[in-house]
């Protein structure tokens, strides 16, 4: 399904990339109306569970692709600290001048996940299963996708006994 998913959305064709070096790490479970492209009334948005997969480029090795537009406004290869700067600076905006938008699904992973965890320490994040948990972390999209047609508000955050992933893993290693 990955591979599938990277030539749908990004043009990666399935020759390009080795299915044994992906690295399972999680699931997410997740909503989000889409009332930023559709309106506040929107009957749009996404319920899914995702799995996260990471898969790194050996040194010098390129890769082809062509995004579909339909799917990805735009790509670009950055570094940690630029990501983190691109999300959280609001005044930033695209090459049309148009804001900055992200997938709901790609800042919480970025806010809860990547940043604070697996890009800390990458190669243990890859060669290791120490962020391979077999869980579904459930949570709610950004506040900014609230709303829709449904009104949507916040409800897998509040489920009992949910709790930070990355104090989890905190608590976990001392």
């Amino acid at each position: 399904a990955a591979v599938r998913k990277l030539d749908q959305e990004l043009g990666i064709k399935p020759s390009s990339v080795d299915v044994n070096r992906f690295k399972f790490l999680t699931r997410l479970h997740y909503w989000a109306a889409d009332v930023r492209t559709h309106g506040p009334k929107s009957p749009w948005g996404e319920h899914e569970i995702d799995y996260i997969l990471f898969y790194q480029l050996k040194e010098g090795e390129e890769l082809k692709y062509t995004p579909n537009p339909e799917e990805v406004s735009d790509v670009k290869w950055v570094t940690k600290d630029e990501l983190l700067e691109q999300i959280n600076d609001t005044t930033l905006k695209e090459k049309n001048g148009s804001e900055l938008l992200w997938s709901p699904w790609f800042r919480i992973i970025v806010q809860r996940f990547l940043a604070p965890l697996w890009w800390e320490d990458l190669k243990t994040t890859l060669t290791t299963d120490r962020f391979v948990d077999g869980k579904i972390h459930r949570f709610d999209c950004t506040k900014e996708h609230f709303g829709g047609a449904g009104n949507a508000q916040a409800w897998l955050s509040v489920l009992p006994g949910e709790t930070s992933t990355a104090e989890a893993y905190k608590e976990e290693s001392s």
